[in-house]
């Protein structure tokens, strides 16, 4: 008789609610660092099983609330789980529905992998909840719309029913299930606003609750689980609540002893164990846990009987909750109104892995700013200034013409041909316009588009350019700059990029989304990896990089992250330590630099940090004067190089070699012994060099059973190893800075010299300039060995006429 009666319910029209006579009492939350969870079992011995699925894992909790252990990880190995989304227990072992992985993990109580169930089906199988019955494993199949059962005992699968559709033992997407005392399962069809109740060998019996957003209604049916009384408690990840079925029909929202209802920001999966009811609230990454209490019944205040919406216009209402009889009101946002349809509530409703698993993006990480991720002006953006680049039409905004959810996504656009999203695993195309090459973003952000397809947009050097074929140049290909150079990324994004969301276009072309994620990036700038530290840079650039100063002396290049003595400003950022982005700016640099915040050829940029040899500039060693028609090893001329970039190259020295030189190096020939150190001068002061007009060949000073000592800040000497300092040997540097002309004042500054750009040639030095250090030899590290003579072999040191020649002062 009761289920005939139970059967009936369904059949009619709600007059009322009746009171339940039960409330819920908040015993604690189950939190540690849980990452939008998505269900819960609970062992006979009351240990919590909690499924992190973001996280891969499995988190175990005691009955007291503590963080007891955690199994698995991320992967699709044996023992790994992606993304999964339904858990279930018996004595011994533990079942997770492994989602993107279309299987069933199989585990014992300790967290050790057992095995794996492996699935079939028309499409592969998503199964997001799995439920024991006797010698059964019930799961639901998001992808195929089905309820499947395995036999454990037998190890086959046992059945299917089901297909997506409105009708009886027809789904649109299947969740949670939960069996009464009598074995019959019931089964929340998400879509379809509803729980259907089905026959242990699968027939359909009928289906309880009706689609909508009032008292008694569902509208995003999840979890769900019986009291030890026989109440159905249905969870609504949309509404927030958690509605009580008796005998089939409603009887009021889940609420505690005061009468108010319990809110949740986005229930998922409800398990009870004895008095204890479990709630997943991945809005909050947490469980809460709570104490079901019998309470008196009596009779609710009448409701509002309503007509059941038709099927066409339920799949409106699906999203337009607005559209429900009555009119449900819309979120509020301070004074600003956000239709319900366009909220990240509602995305979130379907996109916590029940319809589509999104969690990894729009449940974590940065967000594109909108009406609901408001983001704090920079300062220099604070000033009333106009927005660079035009939002696109074909983008509608809010009233205070605020982003929305709705902005970019539409279910109703018209799929286009050929039309596909970049990512092959996401099956709907729901956005405005095509995005199969990555173009939605350059729709908005025009200037920060630098391609090489397109010579329209911004000059090279301000952004950095994406149409960048990671792949091999073909034979003859007269374009070879729009291909990557360096052969790792001839196979294409880098594996750590594309594991964090990075793409290329159709094509395998570099596009926005090479480097930015929409949603679930890093930081402000929503990228797929930090910035910080160049982490994101380092992936394509690992020639360019290194971890500290003694491994880029071995690679030749500049050293990186590293903390500066004080604080440099450039182009008005304040930066305390060198990384990649204390140079480059990617969609800010200046015209016709390699993405540099500030022109390179003047040298203002390396100035910044190294502002003792900023004074090089104008001088006889500038090159863009003196040598103008000479190239560096990259073939470019001073101009083109700039002042610094003539000498040094900061990504391409020779490793192991010191200040990473960008000239061709020759033999030294000369009849003195030279230094290592020394040869690098004598590159250019030799005969047919870039300096022959000061070709120096004498210069070598006695070392043999001698020890030197002098100040290295102010005479530095040449150490074994090639390093200044203290005790070595003398050398060209010792006494000549090849970046100042002048030698500074005693207490003088180190700023560059502002004098005029000059004509170019050579000046005519004389023992108080020509790079020296000091302007004479008093006080230096000569006058000990050397005394009074001192000031005369100071000042014509490389003269062979004060040199004595043949003379070995130790013998």
């Amino acid at each position: 008789m009761m289920r005939l009666v139970t059967l009936l319910a369904g059949l009619f029209l709600w007059p009322c609610l009746v009171q339940a006579a039960v409330v819920a009492e908040s015993l604690m939350i189950l939190q540690s660092d849980l990452d939008q969870p998505t269900d819960v079992a609970v062992r006979n011995d009351g240990r919590v099983y909690v499924l992190d699925g973001v996280n891969g894992r499995v988190v175990v909790f005691t009955r007291g609330g503590e963080r007891d252990f955690s199994f698995s990880r991320p992967g699709s190995g044996p023992g790994e789980l992606s993304l999964p989304v339904g858990i279930a227990i018996n004595a011994e072992r533990v079942f997770v529905a492994d989602t993107g992985n279309h299987r069933i993990a199989v585990f014992d109580v300790r967290g050790e992998f057992v095995r794996n169930i492996s699935l079939a089906g028309e499409a592969p199988p998503e199964p997001v909840a799995v439920a024991l019955s006797d010698d059964l494993l019930w799961w639901t199949d998001r992808r195929n719309h089905r309820l499947c059962a395995y036999d454990l005992r037998r190890d086959v699968a046992a059945l299917c029913r089901g297909k997506r559709g409105e009708g009886e033992a027809e789904f649109h997407f299947p969740f949670q299930i939960a069996t009464d005392d009598s074995g019959y399962l019931h089964v929340t069809d998400v879509l379809n606003g509803r729980v259907q109740v089905l026959h242990p060998r699968g027939p359909f019996v009928y289906d309880m609750g009706r689609f909508g957003v009032g008292p008694g209604e569902l509208f995003r049916p999840n979890g769900l689980a019986f009291s030890s009384d026989g109440l159905l408690l249905v969870g609504d990840s949309y509404a927030g609540s958690i509605t009580l079925f008796r005998e089939g029909q409603p009887a009021s929202l889940l609420g505690d002893r005061e009468g108010r209802a319990l809110r949740f920001l986005a229930p998922v999966g409800i398990t009870v164990q004895g008095k204890r009811l479990y709630v997943v609230d991945a809005g909050r990454s947490r469980v809460e846990v709570f104490q079901l209490q019998a309470q008196a019944s009596a009779e609710a205040d009448d409701v509002l009987v309503r007509n059941a919406p038709t099927a066409s216009r339920r799949r409106c209402v699906i999203c337009h909750r607005s559209w429900a009889s009555p009119l449900a009101n819309d979120e509020q946002l301070g004074d600003k109104t956000v239709p319900a349809v366009v909220s990240p509530r509602m995305c979130y409703s379907c996109h916590h892995g029940v319809v589509v698993d999104s969690r990894p993006r729009i449940g974590r990480g940065g967000q594109h700013p909108d009406a609901h991720h408001r983001r704090e002006k920079a300062p220099h953006e604070k000033q009333d200034t106009q927005r660079k680049d035009k939002i696109s039409d074909a983008f509608p905004r809010l009233a205070d013409g605020a982003l929305s959810c709705g902005s970019c996504h539409t279910p109703h656009g018209q799929a286009q041909e050929g039309q596909a999203t970049l990512h092959a695993a996401h099956g709907n195309p729901w956005l405005r316009v095509p995005n199969h090459d990555g173009d939605l973003c350059q729709q908005c952000h025009a200037s920060k588009l630098a391609s090489r397809l397109d010579p329209e947009h911004p000059p090279r050097g301000v952004n950095h350019p994406v149409g960048i074929y990671l792949k091999p140049a073909p034979e003859g290909s007269v374009d070879r700059k729009a291909y990557a150079r360096d052969e790792h990324l001839h196979k294409g994004l880098p594996e750590r990029l594309g594991k964090r969301g990075g793409t290329l276009d159709s094509q395998t072309r570099m596009t926005c989304q090479s480097c930015h994620q929409i949603h679930g990036g890093e930081g402000d700038a929503m990228t797929v990896l930090p910035l910080p530290n160049a982490e994101l840079c380092i992936e394509c650039h690992p020639r360019q990089h290194a971890v500290d100063k003694k491994e880029a002396r071995k690679k030749g290049v500049h050293p990186v992250d590293f903390k500066l003595d004080k604080a440099v400003n450039i182009t008005g950022k304040r930066f305390m330590r060198v990384t990649c982005f204390t140079c480059h700016s990617v969609h800010s640099g200046k015209p016709d630099t390699p993405l540099l915040r500030e022109d390179h050829r003047d040298g203002k940029l390396c100035g910044a940090c190294h502002e003792a040899q900023a004074a090089v500039v104008n001088s006889d060693h500038d090159l863009r004067l003196t040598a103008p028609k000479s190239r560096n090893l990259a073939g470019q001329s001073p101009r083109q190089s700039g002042v610094c970039g003539a000498c040094h190259q900061l990504h391409g020295g020779k490793p192991g070699e010191p200040v990473l030189h960008a000239w061709e190096r020759h033999a030294y020939r000369g009849e003195e012994a030279a230094l290592a150190r020394d040869t690098l001068c004598l590159d250019c002061h030799r005969q047919e060099g870039l300096a022959d007009g000061a070709r120096i060949t004498h210069f070598s000073h006695p070392a043999r059973d001698l020890i030197l000592r002098s100040d290295p800040k102010r005479m530095p000497l040449i150490g074994a190893n090639g390093e200044l300092g203290e005790f070595g040997a003398m050398g060209c540097v010792t006494c000549h800075d090849p970046h100042r002309w002048i030698p500074p004042k005693k207490g003088g500054d180190t700023q560059a010299q502002e004098t005029p750009v000059r004509r170019p040639g050579n000046l005519t030095g004389n023992v108080i300039n020509s790079f020296l250090r000091r302007r004479g030899a008093k006080d230096s590290f000569c006058v000990d060995c050397h005394g009074i003579e001192a000031v005369l072999k100071f000042k014509y040191y490389h003269d062979m006429r004060v040199r004595d020649g043949g003379v070995n002062y130790l013998k």
